[in-house]
């Protein structure tokens, strides 16, 4: 039976070191995905936060993202082995791959493949995460399935990223980023069919983006003025169940996209 690994992904920190939204989201994700495995019986599964210090701060993002799974979401210590030391994504799956294979795994040998990995990262950053994931492991043994987290940022936020996303996943995935990105062990590219299923499910993830933010420009220019007296009164009483609501509505979304996403790439899987 394989090991499992909850792998979570870092984002660049802020300028004083602390963690944008987008980190804590991936944290939360993982935390709540260890709990709900050990709930469910799966034996001492561990949580491997990824990331060096690309952005200078002078810590890394798998310190600042330790300090939360074990403080803040009460994730055991013993449960965590960071990886320190990669720049990019290429380079996460590739010293985690290494972290793996000096562990050995659970089925009493010690070879990668009896590793199963979750990865945690953000959805907007997910099909690009996976394909990177797959290209480095393929051939190990190893599994990767995704465990993508909530955004944490505004819908314009969010449909800037995904533009960036394609770009890269157009422009420069195969042409720089994995030759290049692992000294000395350029990553083999998979079936242009793969590529070009991450490529839709960016677009399927920058149209939703996309029409959450016309929805929302929409319904702030029709919004009733705060100072009017019934805004007043409500917003006491209701907000907070309002807030609940929308709260609600979001995560039901963030479900309906990933299943989205899910079916193409099981569509492209069964081809």
């Amino acid at each position: 039976m394989a090991s499992l690994a909850i792998v979570v992904l870092g984002q660049s920190l802020n300028s004083d070191g602390s963690p944008p939204e987008s980190l804590v989201r991936r944290c939360e994700e993982a935390a709540d995905r260890f709990d709900n495995l050990l709930l469910g019986g799966t034996t001492a599964p561990i949580l491997v936060p990824c990331g060096g210090d690309p952005a200078g701060t002078g810590t890394t993002e798998a310190e600042v993202m330790t300090r939360l799974l074990t403080e803040q979401y009460d994730v055991p210590a013993g449960a965590v082995v960071s990886e320190q030391a990669s720049q990019n994504t290429c380079q996460n799956a590739y010293n985690v791959l290494k972290l793996l294979q000096t562990r050995g795994g659970g089925g009493g040998g010690s070879q990668s493949s009896s590793w199963a990995i979750q990865l945690v990262t953000s959805q907007f950053h997910m099909p690009r995460a996976l394909y990177i994931f797959e290209a480095v492991l393929q051939g190990t043994g190893v599994s990767v399935t995704p465990a993508p987290a909530a955004n944490g940022l505004s819908p314009e936020a969010t449909a800037n990223r995904l533009s960036d996303e394609k770009k890269f996943l157009t422009k420069h995935l195969l042409q720089d980023f994995l030759p290049r990105h692992i000294p000395g062990h350029p990553v083999q590219p998979l079936p242009q069919p793969r590529l070009d299923t991450a490529v839709s499910q960016v677009e399927l993830l920058l149209q939703q983006a996309t029409e959450r933010g016309m929805m929302g420009s929409r319904d702030a220019s029709q919004a009733p003025s705060s100072n009017s007296a019934g805004a007043t009164s409500a917003g006491g009483a209701g907000e907070g169940g309002a807030s609940g609501r929308v709260d609600a509505s979001r995560k039901a979304q963030h479900a309906a996209v990933d299943a989205q996403m899910a079916a193409l790439l099981s569509k492209y899987q069964s081809k």
